[in-house]
């Protein structure tokens, strides 16, 4: 009021003085002498009815807007009372700015009525509510994919859960800002209302269904049924006029009536249930028979079908152990939930998975802690999917467990509509291992690749289901013209082999595409011709192996260049074939042995010349040592040893060989010892039999010694008597004119060439016996 006062006075003011300046003005600088001050009084009296009138319009509407505020003042009092009162409270969000305004109860964010920021709202939601999707619906709201939303959940706090019901409302005000408006409704009693009727409803079904279909009244001492109940006859063996009256144990099986014996007896046995079958119209029914004491002399049986029941456990309990056998085998758990009667199953694999126990939906919410925060949209929105009951999605999720390591579960889901209720039936298999698999396979292949361009092979992948190749590496380039690329591709490499060659190659690919049990070593390998540039025709490895993929089985074709190892194999075979004749030719056994491997080869010369048949002999050194003279093997294996560690190109010996009849040859061993980088690696030998020289050459001793006997006996013996006899002739000579007597001459001449002739035929005899 005294704002609206001032205001006022203020106006009268300013315009009075400026009423009296322009008058002062036009008398002193326009002269106008003879002016009257009329004008003037009636300008003051025009501004004093002004303000007057400016005074009485603002104070109406200053005490509209008073008596407004205190409408708007008293209903945001009774606003905060019913608020407060019902444990609601609300929140509105200036999408410009991000900030929010709450209203009403929330002891969960310590006061009332104050300002906080669009995250903290979020925050709130994500940690004690199970509204996870709140920022999904914000977003919604912002881009105007919807208008209004409501959604019922649930705030723990302080060990107390309430209930409420969100409702949301997009605003634009005056100023064209965008506002949001939520309204939390608490609806805890409305809902322990219903769960109350719930229990209720669930109690009168059980005592429905926990009637007995048979209600039997026994004498404890005679058995007699005195009260006979049924509801249905087709669960009673004998009609009640029958029974009433009568010993029981005459009606019933001789099974039961024993059972009924010993329950009646015994007052401890009688407190355990009696669970039995019997054939009732060709069907198995089953009853579960409870015995309670009526009085002290009487027995109450309550009998119960519970056929259905038990045939549900049993393929309940069949069910689950085949579910549990394909965890065990399949590695992977399974969970069921239905939103109709809220039914679950959660398997214990998938503590074993996480290491949590989880036996409700709000124990799954544990997991999002473990959640890759890249995979927690994916995650919020399955979730979400479960409580407004919208089907689930399938997909792969990453959990960092509290040990460090990442496991990638992979979730399958079936989703089973009833009306407006689901039935979620889904696995989750730990695929972790395949994941890390298929990363270092993906790894290899990068460095299989990368090979792939420096190898002199041609690596082509092919896609038989399509008939197309779907890779060609760049070795293909230095065979094939790079403009027939494409063609070769979408033609198999028409035009580069001969129709016959590439006819016999798609057979092969054909077989091993259809190999069912396909592997590795069922690969299939051809030697062929490869036309290059379509020029020169070249020999070429084709290796055929079979790939399995998720899509389709592929086939990869290693396409290797033979040339010159096939005219490498040639030369050789022919320098083999050469070798054999040689071998054949000569009177040698030629022997090879193989430093590397140890194998050690005989020559067909071995079989003729010694006996010996080379397909049993073994192929290493021992057969060579068998048949070397015992005396001789150290001597000759120290010695080729000893040209081995001195790096000699030649080696030979002479020494004692057995042939096949057991007879020892003396036999001469020349080699000559191929070296590789210094080292010996392979000696090739040959064996040649001396037995006959080495004989002519001891029958040439034997002569020599005998002639130099005779040698010495010419120039000893033989010269003896030779000697006398000419001393005899020259003495004759000289005595012949003598007297001496001549007998005795000639008698001495005689026995000196006697001795002559006689040493002369020991020389002959001596002579005839050199050979």
């Amino acid at each position: 009021m005294k704002k609206i006062f001032l205001i006022s006075l203020t106006y009268l003011i300013f315009s009075s003085l400026w009423i009296f300046l322009t008058d002062s003005i036009d008398h002193n600088f326009f002269g106008f002498k003879d002016y009257t001050r009329f004008q003037t009084y009636k300008g003051i009296l025009f501004v004093v009815f002004s303000s007057l009138v400016v005074f009485l319009t603002t104070y109406t509407f200053y005490i509209r807007e008073i008596l407004q505020y205190e409408k708007v003042k008293i209903l945001s009092t009774i606003q905060e009372i019913i608020l407060n009162n019902s444990q609601s409270f609300s929140w509105i969000c200036n999408l410009k700015t991000g900030e929010v305004i709450l209203y009403g109860y929330t002891p969960f964010l310590s006061k009332n009525n104050f300002t906080l920021d669009i995250t903290e709202i979020k925050r709130f939601y994500q940690l004690y509510t199970d509204f996870t999707f709140v920022q999904d619906v914000i977003e919604d709201l912002k881009r105007n994919k919807i208008e209004t939303f409501e959604h019922e959940y649930k705030i723990h706090l302080d060990n107390d859960i309430k209930y409420y019901k969100i409702y949301f409302l997009k605003y634009i005000g005056s100023n064209k800002n965008s506002y949001i408006i939520a309204h939390s409704n608490n609806i805890t009693e409305y809902r322990k209302s219903l769960e109350e009727i719930e229990h209720q409803q669930k109690l009168l079904d059980s005592v429905i269904k926990s009637l007995p279909d048979i209600l039997i009244l026994i004498d404890n001492k005679t058995y007699v049924v005195k009260f006979f109940y049924y509801k249905d006859e087709s669960d009673i063996l004998v009609q009640k006029e029958y029974l009433l009256g009568k010993d029981i144990r005459h009606f019933v099986p001789p099974f039961i009536s024993e059972e009924l014996e010993k329950k009646i007896q015994d007052a401890e046995y009688k407190k355990i249930p009696f669970v039995y079958a019997l054939p009732m119209h060709n069907r198995i029914e089953h009853y579960e028979a409870r015995f309670v004491d009526y009085d002290s002399d009487n027995t109450m049986i309550i009998v119960r079908n519970i056929t259905e029941q038990y045939e549900t456990n049993r393929e309940k309990e069949i069910y689950l152990q085949q579910l549990q056998n394909a965890e065990s085998i399949l590695n992977f758990a399974f969970w069921s939930y239905d939103t109709e009667d809220k039914k679950k199953y959660v398997s214990s694999r998938i503590s074993t998975l996480f290491g949590i126990t989880i036996n409700s939906i709000e124990d799954a919410k544990m997991l999002f802690e473990y959640i890759v925060p890249e995979d927690l949209p994916f995650a919020y929105e399955n979730y979400k999917n479960i409580l407004e009951g919208n089907e689930l999605k399938d997909g792969t999720i990453r959990f960092k467990l509290p040990d460090g390591n990442v496991k990638h579960i992979l979730q399958k889901v079936m989703n089973i509509r009833k009306g407006k209720f689901i039935k979620y039936q889904g696995v989750l298999v730990d695929i972790t291992n395949e994941i890390l698999t298929a990363i270092n396979l993906k790894q290899k292949s990068f460095y299989l690749n990368l090979l792939s361009e420096f190898t002199n092979d041609i690596l082509v992948l092919y896609d038989f289901s399509n008939e197309k190749i779907e890779y060609i590496n760049s070795t293909a380039f230095k065979y094939i013209i790079k403009e027939d690329f494409n063609d070769v591709k979408s033609n198999f490499f028409q035009g580069y082999f001969y129709d016959k060659d590439l006819i016999e190659i798609k057979e092969k690919i054909k077989i091993l595409f259809n190999k069912n049990d396909y592997k590795a070593s069922d690969s299939i390998c051809l030697e062929t011709q490869f036309i290059k540039e379509k020029r020169v025709p070249i020999w070429v490895e084709v290796s055929i192996y079979k790939i399995a993929d998720e899509d389709s089985d592929k086939i990869l074709l290693l396409i290797k260049d033979i040339h010159e190892k096939k005219k490498y194999l040639e030369e050789l075979e022919n320098a083999n074939l050469q070798f054999r004749y040689a071998a054949k030719a000569t009177t040698d056994a030629i022997w090879d042995w193989n430093l590397e491997t140890g194998t050690f080869i005989w020559t067909e010369n071995f079989e003729i010349f010694f006996g010996h048949n080379i397909k049993n002999l073994p192929k290493d050194l021992s057969g060579w040592k068998e048949f070397c003279h015992p005396d001789d093997i150290d001597r000759v294996f120290k010695s080729i040893r000893y040209a081995i560690d001195h790096g000699h190109e030649f080696w030979q010996e002479e020494y004692r060989l057995r042939d096949s009849s057991g007879i020892y040859k003396d036999v001469l061993n020349k080699a000559v010892l191929i070296y590789h980088d210094n080292k010996a690696v392979r000696i090739i030998g040959a064996i040649h039999d001396i037995t006959k020289e080495k004989d002519a050459l001891r029958k040439l001793t034997m002569q020599n010694l005998k002639l130099r006997e005779i040698a010495w006996t010419q120039s000893h013996v033989v010269r003896a008597p030779l000697a006398r006899l000419m001393g005899l002739i020259e003495m004759y000579d000289l005595l012949r004119e003598s007297e001496y007597d001549d007998v005795s001459l000639r008698k001495l001449i005689y026995n000196s060439a006697k001795e002559l002739d006689d040493t002369i035929h020991h020389i002959i005899k001596k002579t005839e016996n050199l050979d």
